[in-house]
């Protein structure tokens, strides 16, 4: 992985099997943009034989695990979890 100026990256995304794309992105990375972590890239592959991103997102390993039945809530954690957050698009204010 190498940094392209002050705003954009290259790098290889490999699969399971083998198979690996050049990607080049403008713009900056997300922070969380490391070497090994899973990655989503939108843009289009060109005739040069790269991907060129436009889109750069990062997977994490954050998973949601529901409360058990027999797990105690702690209602004002929750509560206080979703402050900022806008009713009509769950987005922050």
């Amino acid at each position: 992985m190498r940094t392209v100026g002050v705003a954009g990256v290259k790098f290889d995304v490999v699969d399971t099997k083998g198979g690996r794309v050049r990607v080049e992105c403008a713009g900056v990375p997300p922070q969380m943009f490391r070497e090994g972590i899973g990655v989503v890239v939108e843009g289009t592959m060109t005739r040069e034989g790269h991907f060129a991103g436009n889109r750069l997102m990062v997977s994490h390993g954050n998973e949601y695990r529901a409360p058990s039945e027999h797990d105690k809530v702690d209602i004002k954690n929750l509560i206080q979890s979703t402050e900022g957050l806008d009713e009509k698009d769950g987005g922050a204010r």
